[in-house]
């Protein structure tokens, strides 16, 4: 975990720890589980006045070059965002990058704040 956490190469802490490559691939996909589910638990509602909150979107689980076996979770979607000041973060699965599917989370995760081009 101490690996995962410094953001060491999965085949580097490996090596050092004496398990295989696979064994530490999963022991650091369960540890972006575990933060995962503790962020997403986090009602919390990010931003707010004179503060400015990043969204992004990003797609996860895609294999390389279409390679590898196929996986249940091929084609998952995540949204999130952070205040820059406060480093207060959300994230979600979402199942797709729709105005329709984005916009109540926005409403209910992002605080509003003074639009300061008026």
């Amino acid at each position: 975990m101490l690996h995962w956490f410094f953001q060491s190469p999965v085949t580097s802490a490996a090596g050092q720890v004496g398990v295989s490559n696979e064994c530490a691939g999963d022991w650091y996909s369960y540890c972006r589980e575990v933060c995962y589910t503790i962020v997403s638990q986090n009602d919390i509602c990010v931003g707010g006045v004179g503060l400015h909150v990043e969204v992004d979107e990003s797609h996860v689980f895609k294999r390389k070059y279409n390679r590898g076996r196929l996986t249940a979770h091929e084609h998952v979607w995540i949204f999130g965002g952070i205040c820059r000041e406060t480093k207060e973060m959300f994230v979600q699965v979402v199942p797709d990058r729709s105005g329709a599917t984005l916009w109540p989370i926005i409403q209910r995760k992002i605080a509003p704040g003074l639009n300061h081009n008026q």
